[in-house]
């Protein structure tokens, strides 16, 4: 007697699940939702951050080759290209020569955008800026500096204060530098006694100006993009709003 074998019905209420299938369709969620993809950018830098030994450093931008990594690059959609061609551009390095890529660069507009409150991670200490003193030759050395506010906006963990206001500050105390040089050495060199504080001849010594005069009391609160965009003179640091065939930014303005 041959034996029937019988076909399995499956009823609409019964099904199998794919993990893989699984997977695929939240990756597409993922990629169709803004909101998720900014999720997974913050998720993945995070992990970077913590698992690697990564530390995002504020970079001096030398050229336009570096890309931009940030999934929903603003710019990028403006002109096509992931080029960063700001004055400045932050570098989510490795500083352990660990990783085959050691150096991903990010607009600073984009990083903020990942990141909407960049003086928490000041605070952390996973966010700081570039600088200090490079060898050249065996003989000579240089020293790299960010303007006094962006430094600021550092020490202070996301505050600072106005721009216009350092500059001023710093114009005013130069010409008074120069004046008391000049008087200084007007005075050693007409051979008057005692010092040149005090000295009639002389006439009347400038006073300095004080810092106390120029700045208020308390910074304020101010985005990272928006104090280096007033650094190089422009309205918008990566130019998401001008017009993007404009010539690269000018080169900053450093104290």
């Amino acid at each position: 007697m041959s034996s029937h074998k019988r076909r399995a019905t499956l009823f609409p209420e019964e099904r199998y699940d794919d993990p893989v299938d699984d997977d695929d369709g939240e990756w597409e969620k993922t990629v169709q939702a803004p909101v998720k993809r900014l999720e997974f950018e913050r998720k993945r830098v995070e992990a970077e951050l913590t698992n690697q030994k990564r530390i995002i450093i504020l970079q001096a931008n030398p050229s336009t080759r570096s890309h931009c990594r940030f999934w929903d690059c603003v710019p990028r959609k403006f002109n096509g290209e992931p080029n960063i061609r700001s004055a400045f551009r932050f570098n989510l390095k490795d500083l352990s020569a660990r990783y085959y890529e050691p150096n991903k660069y990010y607009h600073v507009s984009c990083m903020e955008q990942i990141f909407p409150d960049l003086s928490a991670l000041v605070q952390r200490g996973v966010l700081k800026m570039e600088g200090g003193v490079t060898q050249l030759t065996i003989a000579s050395w240089q020293t790299s500096r960010f303007h006094t506010a962006v430094e600021d906006w550092f020490n202070y963990e996301g505050r600072t204060f106005e721009v216009e206001i350092y500059d001023r500050f710093q114009r005013d105390h130069s010409r008074w530098r120069r004046e008391t040089s000049t008087l200084e050495i007007n005075h050693q060199l007409e051979s008057h006694e005692g010092s040149s504080q005090d000295c009639e001849k002389c006439g009347e010594v400038p006073n300095e100006p004080l810092r106390n005069d120029y700045f208020p009391e308390e910074p304020r609160s101010s985005l990272l993009s928006e104090v280096l965009a007033s650094v190089t003179g422009v309205t918008q640091l990566d130019r998401v709003d001008e017009d993007l065939g404009a010539p690269r930014s000018k080169k900053p303005r450093r104290e």
